[in-house]
């Protein structure tokens, strides 16, 4: 059970969420049938059950599988650690209860449940826990001065731990506030950081999405790499993608020509999907804050 939670781990790092998912699963069933007869299992048990329904959680969120599952494991997973003492596996389950909050639509759980990690990370000296609840703290502002507050201590946290793939994630969602903004060449560069970040630690899920939204923005600025950057995203989708971006692959040319003005030529890019396929295609957000977080 604990080699297949390390293995969903590294899953989903990868960029193969609905692997981490099934692998996770296998996790939790395997502690769920441990030995009553062995006396070293039966003292990890709880632990090893704990880790592998916070991995369970965590693949689900990534991959969006079964959302009430998923936080019906984080809240057994959090319950489980805080009556072993560990309180920073504690705070992470935590934060896998409240990104499952915030995807339910609960905001004033999920909330909660941020600052309760962010409460334990301070005590407990974990940056890269506090880092996490600083990162997702950010959605939920709704003064952009708030947000970027977050922001700049979750990257102050992550640059203290070391943790490359935070420091990535982090400046990404600096680069999406300043889109936000209107400051599209600024947010930009902070795109083009988080990218380097990622390629150094080979998030392929998140170099998926920074490769997207910088063809999306340097399309929107007119730019000449955006070209070339079409190329590189397409590429990397059928390489490396984990489903989360095909679709946006097929549509890529219509979109162009949306953007162009060439709305009759977009349009048949769209009208094999249903219409809970083509939101992707006109808003790039739910998928980058899913990676982000």
């Amino acid at each position: 059970s604990l080699g297949a939670s390390r293995r969903a781990m590294l899953q989903y790092r990868l960029g193969d969420p609905r692997g981490a998912y099934a692998t996770a699963e296998r996790a939790l069933q395997v502690a769920e049938a441990a030995n009553p007869g062995d006396r070293l299992a039966t003292l990890a048990q709880p632990w090893i059950l704990a880790l592998a329904l916070l991995r369970l959680s965590e693949a689900q969120f990534r991959c969006h599988a079964d959302p009430p599952r998923g936080l019906a494991a984080a809240e057994r997973a959090e319950a489980l650690f805080a009556g072993l003492g560990d309180a920073p596996q504690q705070g992470r389950a935590q934060m896998a209860m409240a990104r499952t909050f915030q995807t339910l639509g609960r905001s004033a759980e999920c909330e909660r449940a941020i600052r309760e990690a962010l409460a334990i990370g301070r005590r407990i000296a974990d940056p890269v826990l506090t880092g996490h609840a600083l990162n997702l703290l950010c959605f939920l502002q709704t003064d952009a001065v708030a947000e970027l507050d977050c922001l700049r201590q979750a990257l102050q946290q992550y640059r203290q731990a070391g943790f490359v793939n935070g420091i990535g994630l982090v400046t990404a969602n600096l680069g999406r506030t300043y889109v936000k903004l209107g400051l599209q060449h600024r947010g930009r560069r902070y795109y083009l950081q988080a990218l380097e970040s990622l390629r150094q630690v080979d998030d392929r899920s998140g170099i998926e999405v920074m490769l997207w939204v910088l063809w999306s923005i340097e399309h929107d600025l007119r730019l000449p790499a955006s070209g070339e950057r079409l190329q590189q995203a397409r590429a990397w989708t059928e390489a490396h993608g984990a489903g989360l971006f095909a679709a946006m692959e097929e549509a890529a040319p219509g979109l162009v020509a949306l953007r162009e003005g060439r709305a009759g030529e977009a349009a048949p890019a769209f009208s094999p999907y249903p219409r809970n396929v083509q939101k992707p295609f006109l808003s790039r957000s739910r998928a980058v804050n899913r990676t982000a977080r």
